[in-house]
């Protein structure tokens, strides 16, 4: 239930910033629009019957395949709404298709890895990633979905502290930025890490224990709340 109140949440506060799109045509918005829309979309996978929607629709391997270009499109949406406040005019539209072509590489490459690889019957998003993100085929897929989020990350948490300043209003949320990007960053490098290491045999695969709490329903409720109050 939580899940698609957080989806349902994320997707007013998606429309409240197209409505203010249509009229401000700005880039800052249409990012956050973007943002919160695959965010909204992404809560919608994890809700079961969605789920089992998609799968009986398209295929057992579609919901986890969308999940990771879901992943990148909120990737995209950061990407344009963070370089069109901190960049410089005649950077921005270079640093903007930079970052679409990099999302829509690294997600073509992942679809095709899914959709290359057989995949395991009755088992549903969690399980898979749990007990068979490490196999061969998976486990590339979720490598390369996660290489642009992780370099985006990066990339963030840099130009943050670079630019922080307490004397500007843009300075001082970028202090706020920072700690959110960093850890996302580590976070990004461990799933990647742990892929590698657990397809190549370098450690023995280590799915979490169960049942294993999943408070990402909670924290899509927490991160939308900022856009309502500033709608």
């Amino acid at each position: 239930m939580i899940t698609g109140l957080a989806a349902a949440l994320l997707a007013v506060a998606a429309g409240t910033r197209l409505y203010r799109w249509w009229y401000r045509r700005s880039l800052t918005l249409a990012g956050t629009f973007l943002a919160l829309a695959c965010m909204s979309l992404h809560m919608l996978l994890n809700v079961q019957s969605f789920e089992a929607i998609v799968r009986d629709a398209f295929g057992v391997r579609m919901p986890s395949a969308l999940k990771v270009m879901v992943v990148c499109g909120i990737c995209v949406g950061t990407a344009i709404a963070f370089t069109d406040v901190t960049s410089k005019g005649g950077q921005r539209a270079t640093l903007i298709r930079i970052h679409i072509a990099l999302s829509l590489l690294t997600a073509a490459l992942s679809f095709a890895f899914f959709f290359s690889t057989p995949w395991p019957s009755n088992v549903d998003n969690r399980t898979f990633d749990n007990e068979y993100a490490h196999l061969p085929g998976h486990a590339e897929g979720l490598m390369l979905g996660m290489a642009y989020p992780f370099l985006l990350c990066l990339m963030v948490a840099i130009v943050s502290i670079a630019q922080a300043d307490r004397k500007t209003v843009t300075g001082r949320a970028l202090f706020l930025v920072f700690p959110g990007a960093a850890i996302l960053t580590v976070y990004a490098a461990l799933r990647i890490g742990y892929l590698a290491a657990a397809r190549y045999g370098l450690i023995e695969p280590t799915p979490p224990p169960s049942p294993s709490p999943d408070c990402s329903p909670w924290l899509a409720c927490c991160s939308s709340l900022p856009a309502w109050r500033s709608r």
